[in-house]
This record gives C-alpha cells, sequence and structure tokens, in this order.
C-alpha cells in the first residue's frame, strides 16, 4: 500500500484526483483557511446567522443538506477538506491500495469528542453504517462503497466497487458522530442534544427551528466567535432586514440588486468572490416531453443566459456552460449555449411536443433571487412555445422531492459545487439520488474522471460535461453568482467561495 501523511497534501492536485462534498450541499467539512488560527478559548463575540430553512433534525447521520453549516462547526470528519487538499482531522493518515479499491485510515484516538468520551474506529463505523442503510440521503455520494470494516481501534477501512482517486475528500464530508452516545439516546435524543468533536458544542435549540452553539473550551484552535446563533430566516428580503437592524451579523449570497445600499451603510461589509454556486434547470426524463432530446435541447438554447446575468445578477456573476464553477479544481470552462429562440422553437416543434403545461418547481431559498429567476425562465420558455406553471416550495419540501425524484416535469435548482469537480459529479452525474436520468455514456465518462489526474483529468472532465450538457442536454446550466457576503462590519470573519468559515479548523 502507498502512504500518505500531510507531506501528501502539497502535492495531492498532481498525483491523485481530489473531490470535495461542501458544507452548504451536505458535507461539514468544507472550505480552506481560518479565521484565526491561534491557540486557547474564543474571542469574545457572539454573534446570529441565518438558515435558509427550519433545522428539522440535527444529525448529520440522516441529513445530508438543511444542516450543512451547523454541521461544520460541531462536527469533525476524518479529514478537513482545506482550499489545498484534505489535512488530517479524526484520521491523522490514510493509504491507498494499488488497484485504488481499498482505503485505510489511521485514527487519532487520542482526541476526544465534547462529552470527554473517547474517539476511535467504532463510532466511525457506526457512522457509515447508518449513512450506507437503504434510504439514506448519504448513498447518493455513498453508492461507490462496497464495504466497510473497523479491524483495530485506530483503524477504519473503506473497500470500494471501483476506484476513485477523489475519495479521500468525500470521505471529509461525512461528520462522524459519537457511536456509544448516540446509541443511548436514541436518533430523537441525538438531534435534541448532538455532541460531536467539532470546535462548536451544542448549546441549546432556538425558536423555529434554530439552534446555539457555544466554542469548545478544549477544542485546541482558538475560534472567532464566543458563540453562534443559527437563526431560521428563509426570506432572502428578512435576511437583509436582520443585517440592517442588528439582529443577524453574517447574510451569505446577497442579491446583486442589494449590493450598492449596503456598501453605502457604515456598520456593513462587503465581501464579494467568484461563485461555486450555478443555477440550472434539470429535466424528469421519465416523462414526455422531457424524455425528448430535440424538447431538452430546444430549452437549453431558449435563454439569453448574459441577459440574465445583467438583469438577474446585476453583472455579478457568468453565464454558465456547464455545471462545474470557477472556483472548482478541474473546472473545464466550458462556454455557455448560444441563445437562439429560432432553433429553440424548431427543436421544440420536432420533439412533438403538444403545448400542456408542464410544472417547472422551485426552491423560495438557497435558490438565488428564486422568484425572479422562476419568472425569467418561465418568460422565455413561453416566448419559444413552452407552457410551464411554476411550483414554488419551501426549501425542506423540494429536498425531500428532490432526494425522492417525484419531482415532476422539470426544476430549476442552485447547486453549491465543493472544492473539486467530483462533488457535482457523485450527486448530478454518477446516479446518486437526485440524478433523473440514466446513460451509460455518461457512467464510464464519471469513471474516466475519476481515474485520471492533472491535465488529462481536465479534459476527461470537460469532455464528460460537453456530453451531459451538449450532447444529451440532460441539464440546461444558467448562471454561476458571484458569492456576496454581507457581515457587521468589524467581525474577525474571512468568508471564501466555499464556506463563510464561521470557525477555524484544524
Amino acid at each position: 500500500m502507498r502512504s500518505y501523511n500531510r507531506r501528501w497534501i502539497a502535492a495531492a492536485a498532481a498525483s491523485i484526483a481530489v473531490v470535495m462534498l461542501a458544507a452548504s450541499c451536505g458535507g461539514s467539512s468544507s472550505g480552506g483557511g481560518s479565521s484565526s488560527s491561534s491557540d486557547g478559548p474564543a474571542v469574545a463575540a457572539d454573534i446570529s446567522v441565518p438558515l435558509p430553512a427550519p433545522l428539522a433534525v440535527i444529525d448529520p447521520t440522516v441529513d445530508t443538506a438543511a444542516g450543512g453549516t451547523v454541521y461544520g462547526v460541531l462536527f469533525r470528519s476524518l479529514v478537513f477538506n482545506g482550499l489545498d487538499g484534505p489535512v488530517p482531522a479524526l484520521a491523522k493518515s490514510w493509504a491507498i491500495s494499488p488497484d485504488g479499491l481499498t482505503w485505510t485510515y489511521t485514527l487519532d484516538t487520542s482526541l476526544k469528542f465534547q462529552d470527554g468520551s473517547a474517539f476511535d474506529s467504532a463510532d466511525v463505523l457506526f457512522t457509515f453504517q447508518k449513512m450506507l442503510t437503504a434510504g439514506n440521503p448519504h448513498l447518493g455520494t455513498l453508492s461507490i462503497v462496497a464495504s466497510i470494516e473497523a479491524p483495530t481501534p485506530d483503524t477504519f477501512v473503506f473497500h470500494l466497487k471501483t476506484p476513485n482517486a477523489a475519495f479521500i475528500i468525500l470521505s471529509g464530508g461525512k461528520s462522524i458522530v459519537p457511536s456509544d452516545y448516540y446509541q443511548s439516546v436514541g436518533a430523537d435524543g441525538f438531534s435534541k442534544s448532538p455532541i460531536g468533536a467539532g470546535p462548536y458544542k451544542f448549546d441549546s435549540a432556538v425558536a423555529g427551528g434554530g439552534v446555539k452553539v457555544t466554542a469548545w473550551a478544549d477544542y485546541p484552535i482558538k475560534q472567532p466567535f464566543k458563540s453562534i446563533d443559527f437563526v431560521p430566516v428563509p426570506s432572502p428580503q428578512a435576511q437583509i432586514a436582520g443585517l440592517q437592524t442588528g439582529t443577524l451579523d453574517v447574510v451569505a449570497n446577497v442579491a446583486a440588486s442589494q449590493v450598492e445600499t449596503l456598501k453605502s451603510d457604515s456598520k456593513l461589509k462587503i465581501t464579494e468572490t467568484e461563485g461555486n454556486n450555478v443555477a440550472f434547470i434539470a429535466f424528469n426524463t421519465g416523462q414526455a416531453p422531457m424524455s425528448s432530446l430535440d424538447f431538452r435541447e430546444g430549452v437549453d438554447l431558449a435563454f439569453d443566459r448574459d441577459a440574465m446575468v445583467k438583469t438577474l445578477l446585476s453583472g455579478h456573476g457568468v453565464a454558465a456552460g456547464g455545471l462545474i464553477t470557477q472556483p472548482t479544481i478541474g473546472y473545464p470552462d466550458l462556454d455557455a449555449p448560444k441563445y437562439d429562440a429560432t432553433a429553440a422553437k424548431a427543436a421544440i416543434k420536432k420533439s412533438g411536443y403538444d403545448g400542456s403545461a408542464i410544472n417547472l418547481t422551485y426552491p423560495t431559498s438557497v435558490l438565488l433571487n428564486a422568484d425572479l429567476t422562476a419568472q425569467a425562465v418561465a418568460s422565455y420558455l413561453n416566448d419559444v412555445g413552452v407552457k410551464v406553471t411554476l411550483i414554488p416550495l419551501d426549501y425542506t419540501t423540494f429536498l425531500q422531492q428532490w432526494a425522492a425524484k417525484t419531482i415532476q416535469g422539470m426544476y430549476i435548482m442552485g447547486y453549491n459545487n465543493g472544492i473539486d469537480a467530483d462533488t457535482i459529479i457523485s450527486s448530478l452525474y454518477a446516479g446518486g439520488s437526485r440524478v433523473l436520468f440514466t446513460d451509460d455514456a455518461v457512467t464510464t465518462a464519471v469513471a474516466l474522471t475519476r481515474t485520471t489526474s492533472g491535465d488529462v483529468r481536465v479534459k476527461a472532465l470537460k469532455a464528460l460535461e460537453e456530453l451531459v450538457m451538449e450532447t444529451k442536454h440532460y441539464y440546461a446550466p444558467l448562471m454561476m453568482p458571484n458569492v456576496i457576503y454581507a457581515s457587521t462590519a468589524g467581525l474577525p470573519f474571512t468568508p471564501n467561495a466555499f464556506s463563510p468559515m464561521y470557525a477555524a479548523p484544524k
């Protein structure tokens, strides 16, 4: 077996294909860099930040999206996915078999959970056994796992069905829970009073489905905040109002139309980066007319993406040619489809579409400028002869239908990439729980992206995107908005494209 430790990190991108599952779409250890790196307790600051939806549960073994931001501060994973690659967290090193099918993690059993209990491989085994249970939403990204074992207290092993050189970073998106405590209190008890090994610990529930966390005194890295109140505020307008009145301290994904107004407020700070989010349309290919390639191609040609970026994002973003975003490792820089209403009408007519209204579902939060984006999409489609019925859903309901593959017709979504391209590949190309098509050619193309590295891998990723977007039209990419954060001036807050960085990681 080839062994890797901290020295491996610097050469990771060149020597092995790496991926990341972002905290904001279901992982718990995303983004890199830190707001503070000194040893000792937290600084004396308390902040409130909004959640896009109430937390139905606080349990990373059964939730892949809604609690992602919270999980990033409460829990730790086997590795931490930093901007420069994975670094040890609960695992201090890892090794890969020559055939790429066996991944062996050496655990740091000197670490403790927040209740003082010891950490070992039994906790990792329990966590992944739950995630690999039938019906668990983690199965989409863990479908590559054939079996798991914990041969010794400080060793954990994954056996994969097929090689994936990026599996190390996928494992960094899975939060580990204490087995004994979880089993003693049960799933409901754990959700009401969760315990992890992260830099912040559970303090109390916040009315309406939120949570308050406080800096864990025994965590080795000083945290930027003494406590964080995660408060459910689904409405973007209400989030901005909360920021202006001082009831909230940080708002992510600020609408571009609000930027100039907020910049004029000396009490606030605006931070903008290239975005890791992509807005796109997906098709339920099990239904007509979405099953028709001609129909999907016609829809893809129906949008003036540059105009959408200008009007919906006030220029704070770019037109999307695929689903892999600019800051992501492996970004293939695919050209956005050209707007051609005449060709769109011809393709839609060729598909045999009968003019019946088609459902167009979208989440009212998470998707930036959700209502305006949905209305713009509906208008463009109407111009080429496609009638849609807009179906707005709260984020929790949308996620449930999305994971269950029960969304009818088409949907619009804004999806966060991780640091590496395999994040979105695992979720939306490789047969995961949210994939609404089956295609052997796509499966083959995915495999090539997972067994190559460097420039060869970038070419494989571009070929995959071209196949999915330009040949099969399984998705119609729309826009990649920049990430715009607004925060109270003076806070020790340094976000990046992948994470708001409320915690300083180790």
